[in-house]
């Protein structure tokens, strides 16, 4: 999203940002930022009536923002925001588009519903999360995008920097598993403490990594503390050089519970890193058996023997590295593509009559 807005303006075309203020962004950072706790609206605003309230104060907040900044479109990358929006422009003609980034299997037929009441157009990455949001009684098949996603190319690192940060990380060990992620339930973190306990218990010179913060922080550590393990699992935190970390590993490992098109998966292609994944979303659209493998979610067995098997097998490691490497360069990951098809769609959106 902030990779869009700033190729946007480049182009010419004005864009606010409302949202909830973080490390990621805050009127200090963009003079376009439109301060709006809409996290509190979501499942951790609290009780139903509570979040209802802050919602209908959201909405009364960002209407009166709307009438000193009038805008074309409104694109919303969540159910809470979505629905501030639909009551934002009640009365208005305003179109709404809202991305579906995945969700839980059981809350996706929530999503849908609410796709329905607010947004003219759903956006997607995957061509597997459509399906399975028009399978939940989503909008019709014509009014879900998909559009993939666009990564930046991967910056240059000092390779001094990397290997010290390999030898650090690596603490005497020889392999690096490195995953980038929140510690939330969505990522499996769980499931990555137990993966780690066994296979540790087979190889004890390989350790892991994990780049990220969010609500499971605290337990994370308590969990791989419990598990015995915590010499085999570093968490870092967040960190605004996780391409130093790709540089630093041997391998990327992501056991998500549920996803729609993983940009952490291409960032490591990029950085010639083989890719251990679950099946969800769209991951089957970016990994194969020529760049990584892929396990059925939750099975932490096969996703540990798969990192035993590339990690005990350096020749094949090295060609699915060279396998990655050459997939990241596929036009379908270029961010002009991308954000040019995203300009394209926003136009287009703006000389229709409302198709639903």
């Amino acid at each position: 999203m902030l990779d869009l807005s700033a190729w946007l303006r480049q182009r010419g075309h004005i864009v606010y940002i409302a949202g909830a203020s973080g490390p990621w962004l805050d009127e200090s950072k963009d003079p376009h930022f439109f301060p709006l706790p809409l996290g509190r609206v979501a499942k951790e605003g609290g009780s139903l009536p509570r979040r209802l309230s802050t919602a209908f104060g959201c909405a009364g907040e960002l209407r009166e923002f709307l009438k000193r900044n009038p805008v074309d479109i409104i694109h919303a990358h969540e159910t809470a925001p979505a629905l501030v929006a639909r009551l934002a422009t009640l009365g208005k003609k305003t179109p709404i588009a809202l991305t579906f980034h995945g969700a839980e299997p059981e809350r996706v037929p929530e999503f849908a519903r609410i796709a329905r009441m607010t947004a003219r157009y759903v956006l997607t990455p995957s061509h597997a999360s459509a399906r399975e949001l028009a399978a939940a009684g989503g909008p019709a098949v014509n009014l879900i995008k998909v559009f993939g996603i666009g990564v930046q190319p991967s910056p240059l690192q000092d390779p001094q920097r990397v290997a010290e940060l390999r030898n650090r990380l690596l603490g005497g060990r020889r392999k690096l598993v490195l995953t980038i992620a929140r510690l939330s339930h969505q990522k499996g973190i769980d499931l990555l403490v137990q993966l780690v306990r066994r296979v540790t218990a087979v190889r004890d010179d390989i350790r892991f990594i994990v780049v990220g913060d969010g609500p499971q922080a605290e337990d994370a550590i308590a969990w791989a503390r419990e598990a015995g393990i915590s010499e085999d699992i570093v968490f870092t935190g967040r960190s605004d050089e996780p391409h130093l970390y790709l540089a630093a590993a041997d391998l990327f490992l992501l056991p998500s519970r549920w996803e729609s098109l993983p940009i952490t998966i291409v960032e490591a292609f990029r950085h010639g890193l083989p890719v251990i994944a679950t099946n969800t979303g769209g991951v089957r659209e970016l990994v194969n058996d020529d760049v990584g493998r892929v396990a059925t979610v939750g099975d932490v067995d096969a996703l540990a023997g798969f990192c035993l098997e590339i990690l005990g097998d350096e020749a094949l490691r090295c060609r699915l590295s060279a396998g990655a490497t050459a997939l990241s360069h596929a036009p379908r990951f270029d961010p002009s593509y991308i954000n040019q098809a995203m300009e394209d769609f926003y136009q287009g959106i703006l000389t229709e009559s409302d198709p639903r």
